[in-house]
């Protein structure tokens, strides 16, 4: 039997995967092509570089599923197509919906540093649906792939500002739930740096992917402003959808299925675009 600690690596590992395929395709730079994976070339700062994906775990774990195809069958499995693959599985392993995943995508040989572009955590619902709509993604289908927040982990650096003198306030951000700002300062307070659970449960309760993530918004107990701002305009209607029970949570499930075939296709490179990487963190000569 594994001990928890084990699992709880097993898990961490699973949904740094999911990330990187959930930041690769929607950081606005080429779509889902892996090029989030490519390492430094000739000094030039990579994707990975990025504020945004400075957090990002899981490479070695991608890496790792690479050395194996290629043994099996070299050039042909391209890091683009591991990347969508090893992310739907990695959902359905913390309990989330499976979904058809289409493979032929091949690799960018380029990184993209200076065009990585994610809705700040402070962003507006409005800030964070014009994010999405430029990639073509509907209000409803926003608010579904942000139920990707339910699972994972989190930076305080991310929301610290919120905690003690948001916007200059010298108080926290009034649309946090009172008990929230305890239970983040719990965590985060003072030089505190240990990252935060995403369940929206207490800190060590072990929850995975679901609707919980809506209902926990409209409590006020949103980690991030830019997930609790959801509640804030038109989208907070989709929240409550999601949040209605059962029916609501196998809506959410349904569509953040959807959601999830069409982000895993964004611009995907195929025909002779693109290379198939040997090694993941390395272009093709």
């Amino acid at each position: 039997m594994m001990s928890r600690a084990h699992v709880r690596t097993r898990r961490d590992a699973v949904l740094s995967v999911f990330s990187i395929l959930f930041l690769d395709a929607r950081a606005h730079v080429q779509g889902c092509d892996a090029s989030v994976l490519l390492d430094r070339v000739n000094g030039r700062r990579s994707e990975r570089d990025a504020i945004p994906n400075r957090s990002l775990r899981g490479f070695g774990a991608v890496d790792k599923i690479k050395a194996r195809l290629e043994k099996t069958c070299p050039e042909t499995v391209s890091c683009a197509d591991i990347l969508a693959l090893a992310a739907r599985d990695s959902l359905v392993l913390v309990g989330g919906p499976s979904y058809p995943v289409l493979t032929g995508r091949r690799d960018s040989a380029r990184s993209f540093h200076d065009d990585v572009s994610v809705p700040s955590p402070n962003a507006t619902h409005a800030m964070t649906l014009d994010s999405f709509a430029r990639r073509g993604f509907t209000e409803r289908e926003t608010v579904a792939l942000l139920g990707a927040h339910s699972i994972g982990k989190v930076q305080c650096r991310f929301f610290r500002d919120r905690l003690y003198n948001f916007a200059g306030t010298g108080e926290p951000d009034d649309s946090l739930d009172a008990d929230m700002v305890g239970e983040m300062r719990a965590v985060c307070g003072g030089a505190g740096n240990a990252p935060m659970e995403m369940g929206y449960y207490r800190q060590g309760r072990e929850v995975g992917f679901g609707a919980h993530y809506y209902a926990k918004l409209l409590a006020g107990r949103g980690i991030l402003r830019s997930d609790q701002q959801l509640t804030a305009g038109s989208t907070v209607r989709w929240v409550r959808v999601y949040a209605s029970g059962v029916r609501g949570e196998e809506a959410f499930r349904e569509d953040f299925a959807h959601a999830m075939v069409k982000l895993s296709a964004l611009a995907p490179l195929t025909g002779s675009a693109g290379q198939v990487r040997i090694t993941c963190s390395k272009r093709v000569e």
